[in-house]
């Protein structure tokens, strides 16, 4: 179970969520996946993977069936892209639910019955840490906590990780410095190097043009070739090699 979280909004959390379920349910070894959009409310991954605005299935309705999940009941809450198949995705709500509104044992319930049956699960989560992102911090066996190289990102990103250590958990969560370029590493490099508890797990390359036409026209940006394709297929890679050291 792969949380990917961030600081603050805006860093690319969902693109990478998306595109990193699609390598990882396409490969040739076929691994079971699922995508959950924790985002609440709304959430961008109907967008980011081209699925029909109007399905009104969500993580809503799969905690309501949490004591009973079987993999035929997962597909009837389960989308799957009709342009980007081979993953399972379970949607944020439409309705403006909050998290507050999410009962922590079903959660916790669900996410138990999903590993049961899935090889990889990633989620998105929203923003910060909050009582359901610790709840899924303490279930995941790797956190992906993306930034970028603005400075209000970085004393965010800060922050967070500050609280981070403070629950206690295990495993360090693995930095993702999403947007990098060789200016920003002028600017920021040495404030990076003395402000973060731990180091870079990967490095996605700053591409505004093919980033932005992704998000406009509506399609996973690792199915183009470019350099952010070959960046977050190296962190699939790498989390591939993690995976199969267990």
């Amino acid at each position: 179970m792969i949380a990917v979280s961030s600081a603050k909004g805006g860093v690319g959390k969902s693109v990478i969520s998306a595109n990193l379920s699609l390598i990882l349910g396409n490969l040739k070894e076929q691994y079971k996946t699922i995508l959950l959009d924790l985002n609440i409310p709304y959430g961008d991954q109907k967008a980011i993977l081209g699925i029909n605005p109007e399905k009104n299935q969500s993580i809503i309705d799969l905690l309501r069936i949490s004591d009973e999940l079987t993999p035929a009941r997962i597909s009837s809450v389960a989308v799957r892209s009709e342009a980007y198949p081979n993953f399972d995705i379970v949607l944020s709500p439409n309705k403006a639910y909050s998290y507050e509104e999410i009962d922590s044992s079903s959660l916790t319930q669900t996410i138990k019955a999903l590993k049961l049956i899935y090889d990889f699960i990633i989620i998105d989560t929203n923003p910060g840490i909050d009582q359901i992102n610790q709840i899924i911090f303490e279930e995941s066996d790797r956190i992906l906590v993306l930034f970028t190289p603005e400075i209000s990102s970085i004393y965010r990103l800060v922050n967070f990780l500050r609280d981070f250590q403070g629950l206690r958990i295990a495993r360090p969560p693995d930095l993702i410095y999403n947007r990098r370029s060789k200016k920003a590493d002028k600017i920021v490099g040495n404030i990076l190097a003395k402000v973060l508890p731990y180091p870079i797990y990967a490095s996605i390359t700053e591409d505004i043009k093919n980033f932005s036409e992704s998000l406009n026209y509506l399609y996973p940006i690792v199915t183009k070739k470019c350099h952010v394709r070959n960046d977050i297929m190296r962190l699939a890679q790498a989390l591939l090699e993690w995976y199969n050291q267990l």
